[in-house]
């Protein structure tokens, strides 16, 4: 399943626009106020992931592949708000398993001359790969309407890839001779912090709808960066809670250039999000 960031922004855009050309039709945004203000978040991210890990190519969409490989998920936001700031933070966690057999053909180079030949290999594959990606950081209120809010906000995300790959019963045959195996291991990955700054934009859209749109980006060096694009709408089903919805765009680029244990991470995730945001 795939969604475009544009089909989902410009309608979104049009009511951003409406928030301060009609502040009549919609409720007030709560104002600055010297008390705090609590909100708690579990959500769903379906995303899609495009892009390169440790070499290897990576195009998996939500419902056609991860969907059947996610082993487990947690993910949940925070915000603490007092007065004009904002206080901000996000934890994401999902671990997918894979297995089955696999076969493939290569070219190898006989180190002796430099020579190549061909090999064909056979085994048995298991995949086990964690995620886990943490945020924190702090906002404020830059411009504050009747029906909408500016802020503008920094803060540093932590990611973290762990991917074990396991091969069993190999086979690999080359043309004077075959070659038998029980197994190999190999466990590649890395974790790294990248300081952000970004914006946000909050406006009531309704007596019971809230638009909140983010863009944050991290750049720590050339080897070290992403950005972010996420477009929410909430729905207040009662003073404690609302359901969210929206759309959400990550793009991470990094490599860690280690001589011993090199890792490179440059991968696009986006999907719809859904949450229920509690209050107090």
């Amino acid at each position: 399943m795939t969604l475009s960031i544009r089909f989902f922004a410009v309608p979104l855009f049009t009511s951003c626009l409406a928030a301060f050309t009609a502040p009549l039709h919609a409720a007030p945004l709560p104002q600055p106020t010297p008390a705090w203000q609590f909100e708690v978040t579990p959500y769903a991210w379906a995303k899609s992931v495009e892009g390169e890990s440790g070499g290897a190519d990576i195009d998996l969409d939500f419902w056609d592949d991860l969907a059947d490989i996610l082993d487990a998920a947690a993910m949940v936001s925070g915000t603490a708000r007092y007065n004009r700031w904002t206080l901000f933070t996000s934890y994401e966690f999902n671990r997918i398993k894979a297995g089955g057999r696999t076969a493939g053909e290569f070219d190898y180079t006989v180190p002796e001359d430099g020579s190549t030949i061909p090999v064909a290999a056979d085994a048995r594959v298991k995949i086990d790969q964690e995620q886990t990606y943490i945020d924190v950081g702090g906002a404020y209120d830059l411009a504050v309407y009747p029906t909408a809010l500016w802020q503008v906000a920094a803060g540093v995300r932590w990611f973290d890839i762990d991917l074990k790959l396991k091969l069993r019963d190999i086979t690999v045959i080359t043309p004077d001779e075959t070659f038998e195996s029980e197994g190999a291991f190999r466990q590649i990955g890395d974790d790294w912090y990248t300081p952000f700054v970004g914006g946000r934009l909050l406006a009531q859209v309704g007596e019971k709808w809230r638009l909140r749109m983010r863009g944050d980006y991290g750049y720590a060096d050339s080897d070290n960066g992403f950005w972010l694009l996420e477009a929410l709408l909430d729905y207040r089903v009662a003073d404690w809670g609302a359901v969210e919805f929206g759309y959400r765009h990550l793009d991470i680029d990094y490599a860690n250039d280690s001589a011993s244990k090199p890792y490179d991470y440059d991968v696009e995730e986006s999907g719809p999000v859904l949450g229920f945001i509690f209050r107090f």
